[in-house]
């Protein structure tokens, strides 16, 4: 579930669930570490067995 916020954090009558709520999450996920300068290949280094 995700629930939208105002920015005092007071509540919106806006919910995602189910496979909606995932594809959001997974949106804002890949997009901050792409912003974050990251990307796929910094990802790729912190993982166990990567080159």
């Amino acid at each position: 579930m995700t629930q939208f916020t105002r920015p005092d954090d007071s509540p919106l009558p806006v919910v995602l669930t189910g496979t909606a709520a995932a594809k959001f999450k997974e949106l804002i996920t890949r997009s901050t570490v792409l912003v974050l300068g990251g990307g796929i290949r910094s990802l790729a280094t912190g993982l166990p067995g990567a080159a």
